[in-house]
């Protein structure tokens, strides 16, 4: 009944959580409506959580995909799957419908008219800041900052840009940094109307930087009449730190980490470093240094990964212990555990990431790449399909995840064209090249599959079938990924 009122109606709902009511064999979604509240909110239909989300629902936080669109990652699923698991999927639609209300928010890379490409390091770091604000507001749905980052210097039209990221509002800005003090312009539009809602000019002090952050971000959440809670606000505005410089070398820290080198890994280390050095209470330079560490582990930049991934979950805590509701301190630990097939921990862990932030693309990819060694491939599709929505260009490892997991379902025609075009992406990566060996074979295309042999010998000569998939905790699983291994040739 709620679904075929809430937009028909100026009234206000109340979200009373899940119940389990007799002879229903799954929980209910229940609404209340209260009469003295009815008209409040220029929406007219929001909904007031109060109640906190199940685990299920925040593992399809930000699946407004179904009302505004996946692109080319979004394929119909086939017909004729069980009854039980039609049963799932309708129960997860029901919730993706409630989820889709909530607006759709991009905010582009603020403009950098300082004069000096330096700082750009700076414009780049406030718009991921407002980002990263914006996002812990429940009632948004928030665009990540790989789906925004692409558009810099582009001149696209506001109803381009709506298209093209399937949102509705769009937040412009710009920054210019002289000396000690900093002017930023922002305007919010409503691209679909083309109307503009809101715009406003800051020019303050930069030791009032978080200020203006604050600001923008409670002033584009009003706009577009958020109901927002006490909690909910304390914690997204809350000022991260009283060091206007260590603020900056943690700016200047995570345009580091982006290069991706073994160089600059070491340079972020440094910088968040000396940030945690100059406020040793600042929460973001623990889990980002947190972070740092997690990279070089990974990404084997060092000969004791071991002690680098304990490193992490020592920085982790303590970002944790100076700010409980730190995404990323959530996150970093949830990555370890991740990396230490260690799947239950990194689960648990990530929801709490994922509740503080339901739109944090890399928390539902790697929310979902522990569901896919778990063997729970319904739900780990559903959020990478869902993560993709925020950012359009994922990083291999989940394209890789979805890929198997589209496999592992035997929905061979969607793995054949997501790892296709993941190939054109990233066309030196093995992995990819293996699934798409196996995919290959299991449907009999056999020269295409020994094309796909030849490129994960090229690249691996030392592949090994028999380790391949080892992370599945379901032997099933693993059983049918060697199998199309082994008929692809590889052994």
């Amino acid at each position: 009944m709620y679904d075929d009122v809430c937009n028909r109606l100026g009234a206000f709902f109340e979200d009373g959580g899940e119940r389990s009511l007799k002879n229903i064999a799954r929980p209910v979604r229940v609404y209340r409506w209260t009469p003295d509240a009815t008209g409040s909110g220029a929406a007219g239909q929001l909904v007031k959580a109060t109640a906190r989300p199940s685990r299920v629902a925040w593992m399809i936080a930000g699946a407004a995909v179904v009302a505004l669109g996946i692109g080319s990652w979004w394929w119909s699923s086939p017909s004729g799957r069980p009854d039980a698991e039609r049963a799932t999927r309708a129960s997860t639609a029901a919730a993706v419908r409630s989820a889709s209300s909530r607006p759709g928010i991009a905010v582009l890379p603020f403009v950098n008219l300082s004069g000096d490409p330096s700082q750009e390091y700076f414009s780049d770091g406030l718009t991921e800041d407002v980002i990263a604000a914006l996002g812990r507001y429940g009632s948004l749905t928030v665009m990540s900052r790989n789906a925004v980052f692409p558009l810099k210097g582009k001149n696209a039209r506001p109803a381009e840009i709506s298209q093209e990221l399937g949102v509705r509002y769009i937040v412009e800005a710009s920054v210019r940094r002289a000396g000690e003090r900093i002017r930023v312009s922002v305007q919010l539009t409503d691209a679909l109307t083309g109307k503009l809602l809101w715009s406003q000019q800051y020019d303050e002090d930069l030791k009032d930087v978080f200020a203006v952050q604050d600001s923008v971000t409670r002033q584009v959440a009003g706009a577009l009449a958020a109901n927002l809670t006490r909690v909910e606000q304390r914690r997204a505005l809350s000022k991260p730190t009283e060091s206007l410089d260590a603020y900056d070398l943690v700016l200047r820290g995570r345009e580091r980490l982006l290069r991706s080198t073994r160089g600059a890994n070491r340079e972020a280390r440094q910088l968040f470093e000396r940030a945690a050095g100059l406020d040793s209470k600042y929460a973001d330079a623990y889990a980002w240094s947190g972070m740092a560490y997690f990279e070089m582990a990974n990404q084997g930049w060092t000969e004791d990964p071991n002690a680098a991934f304990e490193r992490t979950l020592e920085l982790g805590r303590k970002a944790l212990m100076l700010d409980p509701d730190s995404v990323l301190g959530h996150r970093v630990i949830g990555l370890v555990h991740l990396a230490r097939a260690e799947y239950e921990q990194a689960s648990a862990e990530i929801d709490r990431a994922l509740a503080l932030n339901p739109s944090d693309s890399a928390g539902l990819q790697a929310q979902a790449d522990a569901l896919l060694w778990l063997g729970r491939l319904d739900q780990s599709i559903e959020l990478n399909e869902a993560a993709f929505h925020f950012d359009p260009l994922p990083p291999v490892a989940a394209l890789f995840d979805l890929g198997l997991a589209y496999y592992e379902q035997r929905r061979h025609d969607d793995a054949l064209r997501l790892l296709a075009r993941t190939s054109a992406r990233f066309p030196e990566n093995p992995f990819v090249h293996t699934v798409l060996a196996a995919t290959f074979a299991q449907l009999g295309r056999l020269p295409e599959a020994a094309r796909e042999r030849d490129a994960v010998l090229r690249l691996n000569p030392f592949f090994d079938a028999a380790t391949f998939g080892s992370r599945f905790q379901n032997p099933a699983h693993r059983a049918y990924l060697v199998e199309g291994v082994l008929k692809a040739g590889l052994n």
